[in-house]
């Protein structure tokens, strides 16, 4: 029996689709880039993959962490791995109080790739002064990102654009451009006729 239950955490948020196009960080390009990575180790056995794609990271109420935490609890993943820190999350608290109460408690290996953590093979790697950092800087991007997606939203939205995905009745939406409405002459005889 392998000594390592293997459960392997991957994310995407929508807003990492806006910012890479959806190719560096894709979950299929994660699960690869991991699955590389444990070719080369031994008595690994991967239970499964959790994935939360188009999940933000600031918020750990997500359903493939729900899930992957569950079997922890029940001890059928005895060790956790993600690409970096920013995929296991973007709220430097809630990062921090995974890595410094839950992988101790249940006795965890927790393997970042990205950052060489390894607190198996390399202990002293996960009380590295650089996990507190890379989670303020995880943190810090994603209310960068947040803010700028508000902030051309609203700019979008006072030129005039309209930003929805559905039009609202009466109205469909220009093929040639998805920011403008143009009145559904079908519909506008219904709405003609309550008025």
């Amino acid at each position: 029996m392998s000594k390592w239950r293997v459960g392997i955490y991957v994310r995407l948020s929508s807003e990492d689709k806006i910012k890479d196009g959806d190719e560096s960080n894709s979950i299929t390009n994660q699960k690869e880039l991991i699955e590389y990575y444990l070719k080369k180790e031994k008595n690994i056995k991967i239970y499964d993959v959790y994935a939360d794609d188009g999940y933000t990271g600031t918020d750990f109420n997500r359903p493939g962490f729900q899930r992957l935490k569950e079997d922890v609890y029940n001890g059928k993943v005895n060790t956790i791995i993600v690409k970096d820190l920013s995929r296991l999350g973007r709220d430097y608290l809630g990062v921090g109080e995974l890595i410094e109460t839950l992988i101790p408690k249940y006795n965890i290996r927790f393997i970042s790739i990205n950052e060489r953590i390894d607190s198996y093979l390399r202990p002293d790697s996960i009380k590295s002064i650089e996990i507190p950092i890379k989670n303020l800087m995880n943190e810090g991007y994603s209310k960068d990102i947040s803010y700028k997606i508000r902030s051309s939203l609203r700019i979008s939205k006072e030129s005039g654009n309209y930003i929805g995905n559905l039009p609202p009745y009466g109205y469909i939406k220009d093929i040639n451009d998805c920011h403008k409405l143009l009145i559904d002459p079908e519909a506008s005889k219904i709405v003609k006729k309550n008025i």
